[in-house]
This record gives C-alpha cells, structure tokens and sequence, in this order.
C-alpha cells in the first residue's frame, strides 16, 4: 500500500471520528432520556394495539350503526374529561419538578381540585344524553357506565408524580398491567355477544385497576395520608389549569363535534364510520405523547436555567414533528385502501376516505403539540382556551355548510382546516410566541433552524 493510500485512510478514519464522537458523548449523555422515551413508546403503542385490536372488535362485532351510537355517547361524556387528571398534567408535572419539598401539599391540592371538578362537569354531559337521547334505548346506561370511570380519575396524580421524577419503567407497567386485564375482559364480552354497556363497564374497572398498580408502583414515595390540602396551591393549580381545560374542551368539541353534527344531519351509519376514521388517526398522537412525556421534565429545567439552548431544541422539534407529520401523512395514503379493506371489509370504505383527510390534519396537530408545551412553560395557558375556541368556531361554521353536502369526508376536511388554523395561524398573533411562529413556518418548508 502506497504511502498516498495509506494518508487517505487515515484521514478517512479521522473524519469519521470527528463526526462520530460528538454523536456517541450526546447519546451516552442522553442515554436515560431515550431509555424513558423508549419505555413511553412501548406503553402507547401497546395501549394503542390494544385499543385498535378492541375497536376491530367492536366494529365488526356490531356494526357501524351501533359503533356509531357507542361513539356518540364517548364523545358527549369525554366532554368531561378535560377536567379529569389529564388536563392539569403540564402543570402538575412542572410544579413538582420545580418545588419538590410541596409534593405531598401539590398532590393533596391535586386531588381536591380535579375530584370536584370531575364530579361537577361529568353531571353536565349526562345531562345532555338524558335530554337528548334519554328515551332510546341503551344510551343513558352507556353514559352512566362510562361516567363510573371517572370517579378515581383525580388519583391519576400520582402518574404526574411519576412521571415529573421520569419513572417512565413504573408507569409502563401499571398501564400495560391494567390495559391487558381490561383487553382480556373486553375481548370475551364482544366474543359472546354480550351488550355493548359490558364493554364499557369493563373499561370503568379498567381505570379503578390503573390507579391502584400506579400507587403499587410509587412504592409508599408519597403515601396518600400524607397528603395535604393547601388552599393557596390549589387555586394556583385551578387558575392555571382551568384555561388549559376549557381549551381542551374546545378543541374536543372541534374534534368531536362532527360525532354530533353527523347524527343531527345525517344518521348513526355515518356516525360509526367517521369515529372508526377517527379512532384510527389517533393512533399517531402517541409520538408526540411518548416525546414529551420523556423530554418534558428536562425542557421545564432548560427554560428557568439555559434559555438558548432551550430555545435551540424547541426549534428542532417543531422541525422534526412537522417532518414526522408529512411522513406518516404519505405513509397513511399508501396503505390506508389494503389495511381498511383487510381488516374492515368493504362497508367502512367511506371510513378510509375520512381517514387519508384526517391524516392531514396530523401534520399541523403535531406541531401544535409543541407550541402546546411552550404555552405550558411560559405560564400563558389562557392561550390554550382563545385558540381552541377560535378552532371550535372555524369547525362549527365549516361543518354547517359541509356536512349536509359530503357527510363523513367534508366533516373531516372540516376539522383539518380548524386544526391548521388553531394550531398554526393563531401562533402569530400570541404575544410572547412570535418567534415560535417562525418557527413553526421555517418548519412546514423544511427549513433547518440554525445551531
């Protein structure tokens, strides 16, 4: 070998070393956050075969008529459940990663403000059902069953608690243990032609089971009698919550208003193959879901001691998550046609078609999720309220004139306008945000941000 050659190698293996060994310091470096994220994704995609191998289930076990009336009763009673321990994560999560010394007075403040508020706005939706639909048959004990499992819904804080101290591996195993148990009971009740409330009961006792494990699972950290109430914490988690609950609400509304809006126009039928559409597309919040759930703690960190570098990865992400939203949205229009036609058969054809829609919508949901995150970090959150209301007028007006004209496809083109609205468009027009506007536009052209 020639001296020429041998220099070349050299400075071939060189290369390859400087660009290299940055890359192996970081992943050594961040090697706990791809362990907790890794267990965050194993849980939501094991959640969501389930969910998905359920819903088959269900869908071919009784219908699109039936699917349809099950579905609209979920969509009027998960109304509720912004309210519940779901809406109040970010906030939850922060404050104990910010004041570990008042976990147990965050938990106990925790508790008492989302039991009552659970309590109070589940009355509201069963309400609804009762006035509405009271007098058919089924409905009211569809509500009723499904509000059962929001009674333990505020012990779900110590699934915050777990996750603000990344206990990713706990969590995993108190929703997987629950979920599979809840599967098994849901899988025999639809194989011997059971009614569909014993599915819905099943997922009842399926949310007392979670809170139990999870409890299990925090090994006696934070026991519960030594949770305290502090009046003060718990207004404090109320005003801060509360704008993200109304939001949340609104933007249910918008996404699931059409479950409503198609009854009113059109029929369950076309109910029940909008909400298999629906449920399929969920399927994809789960990277968004497992990113943050793993990466949350560390950006609450990021934004109080190194501004710069946190606003260096929130720009990456908003990159990454709108470039992960064109790829799954191409990946959903190559396979949608074998996959529904595979597993749904023919008559969920119009599903298909709602679903390639919906998938679009995806692109600008996902970015929405982060600038989400930076509304939760910069204690801004009445913003969340303003923009979904704004994403629930645009969907309301566009569904009036749509859906009595193309039913279950223009209802879903619908909800893919408010949500680029909602999520995109309004980042402009939020003061302190601006720069995350940006962001979120150099993002849609693939514009790489500068280091």
């Amino acid at each position: 070998m020639s001296n020429c050659e041998k220099n070349m190698k050299y400075r071939l293996r060189q290369a390859v070393s400087d660009y290299a060994t940055p890359i192996l310091v970081w992943a050594r470096t961040n090697s706990f956050y791809f362990q907790n994220t890794l267990f965050y994704l194993i849980e939501r995609l094991y959640a969501i075969t389930l969910s998905f191998c359920v819903y088959l289930a269900l869908a071919r076990g009784y219908g699109p008529e039936m699917l349809g009336q099950y579905s609209y009763v979920q969509t009027v009673m998960l109304f509720a459940a912004p309210f519940l321990a779901s809406g109040s994560e970010g906030i939850i999560v922060r404050d104990v990663v910010r004041q570990p010394a008042a976990t147990s007075e965050i938990l106990g403040s925790a508790l008492v403000v989302l039991s009552v508020t659970g309590l109070v706005t589940a009355i509201l939706p069963l309400v609804y059902v009762w006035f509405s639909r009271g007098n058919s048959e089924g409905f009211m004990s569809m509500a009723l069953l499904t509000a059962l499992g929001f009674v333990p819904m505020g012990f779900l804080v110590i699934e915050h608690y777990l996750k603000a101290h990344q206990d990713a591996a706990m969590i995993l195993l108190a929703r997987a243990g629950s979920s599979t148990l809840g599967a098994v009971a849901k899988f025999f009740f639809i194989y011997h032609h059971y009614p569909i409330q014993y599915v819905i009961g099943a997922t009842a006792v399926e949310t007392f089971l979670l809170v139990a494990i999870l409890f299990w699972a925090a090994g006696g950290r934070v026991p519960l009698p030594q949770w305290r109430f502090s009046r003060p914490i718990a207004w404090a988690i109320f005003e801060q919550s509360f704008p993200g609950m109304i939001a949340a609400v609104a933007v249910t509304l918008f996404f699931r208003a059409n479950h409503l809006l198609l009854a009113h126009f059109s029929d369950f039928e076309s109910v029940g193959q909008y909400a298999l559409a629906f449920q399929g597309i969920q399927m994809f919040l789960v990277v968004p879901a497992v990113a943050f759930g793993a990466i949350y703690p560390r950006l609450v960190q990021l934004h109080a001691i190194d501004r710069p570098k946190y606003d260096r990865i929130m720009r990456f992400l908003y990159l990454g998550f709108t470039a992960t939203g064109y790829l799954l949205t191409v990946l959903c229009w190559l396979t949608s046609g074998w996959i529904f036609h595979m597993f749904f058969g023919e008559r969920y054809e119009v599903a298909r078609q709602v679903f390639n829609v919906l998938a679009v919508a995806n692109i600008f949901n996902f970015s929405w999720q982060v600038r989400s995150r930076a509304i939760d970090l910069t204690n801004q959150t009445r913003f969340h309220a303003w923009v979904g209301l704004i994403g629930l007028a645009v969907v309301t007006a566009s569904s009036l004139f749509a859906i009595p004209r193309f039913g279950p496809v223009g209802a879903a083109w619908c909800v893919t306008l408010a949500t680029a609205v909602a999520g995109v468009v309004t980042t402009a027009f939020l003061p302190g945000l601006r720069s995350d506007a940006i962001a979120q536009a150099k993002a849609f052209l693939l514009i790489p941000p500068r280091k």
